[in-house]
């Protein structure tokens, strides 16, 4: 069995690691976390992380399993309210904070890596971004957005 990272990747859910946070015993887990997945209430974790998704100036935090899989994640405005919400479920968590020094270009080279050729040739969107990428033997990727949009031009009756 392999140990657990301490450290992420550059890029969890296509946003971009600021700071990180490997939760130790000093960390008292308040018992409620408010973030609900499938219905359920989160539990506590053993990872947390402040991303910030690609091309937006929100901010993420991202509760984490051992091997940085998200389990949950909820949407701040800025650091400051993203470390005050961890802080809030997770006392003591201010002290554990690593800040990543992840670029936006390390995230991006990072996401060409990882995706390569898995992009819509049409419009260049990542598997993550829709709800299917159709592959053929005789041409690259489509998403079914670019499919959709390409079967209503066909089907329009008032395009001569």
């Amino acid at each position: 069995m392999t140990e657990p990272r301490n450290e992420p990747p550059p890029v969890l859910a296509l946003a971009r690691v600021l700071h990180y946070a490997v939760l130790t015993s000093a960390v008292k887990y308040s018992g409620h976390s408010s973030l609900f997945v499938g219905g359920v209430e989160l539990g506590p974790v053993p990872r947390l992380a402040i991303c910030q998704p690609l091309d937006e100036t929100t901010f993420m935090l991202l509760h984490c399993d051992d091997d940085w899989n998200v389990l949950g994640s909820s949407d701040h405005p800025s650091i400051a309210a993203a470390k005050a919400r961890a802080e809030r479920v997770y006392s003591g968590v201010s002290t554990c904070w690593i800040d990543s020094h992840v670029t936006e270009a390390d995230a991006a080279e990072y996401v060409e890596q990882v995706f390569g050729d898995e992009r819509c040739r049409f419009c260049g969107r990542l598997p993550v971004d829709v709800d299917r990428l159709v592959v053929h033997e005789r041409g690259g990727p489509i998403c079914n957005n670019c499919i959709e949009e390409l079967h209503a031009v066909i089907h329009d009756d008032s395009e001569p």
